[in-house]
């Protein structure tokens, strides 16, 4: 009789693990769906940031290749009439170059 009572004990004890066991996973579930439906909203949300974010950046590095561009061409038109600022002086220095003159 001990030991039948011994028995049902244990399988009392072990349907307890169980149930357990059982309602930690059924809580452990019902989270995970919770998080993945935040998770979603979160995407959802979050993708058209995003998108807007790289346009942005695309519009900026646009605008910077502009800038640039127009940088570099205001630097050769100076280093063109760097070059041509001597021989300006040069062509004053010996009267002019002839325009109106004659030799």
């Amino acid at each position: 009789a001990d030991r039948d009572a011994a028995a049902a004990d244990r399988a009392a004890a072990v349907r307890g693990a169980e149930e357990a066991h059982a309602a930690r996973a059924a809580a452990y579930e019902a989270r995970m769906q919770e998080l993945e439906r935040r998770l979603a909203e979160s995407q959802a949300k979050l993708t058209p940031m995003r998108d807007k974010l790289l346009e942005l950046k695309r519009q900026s590095v646009a605008m910077l290749d502009e800038r640039e561009a127009e940088l570099s061409r205001l630097r050769a038109s100076v280093a063109v009439e760097g070059d041509k600022a001597p021989a300006a002086e040069a062509v004053a220095a010996n009267g002019g170059g002839g325009r109106g003159r004659t030799a």
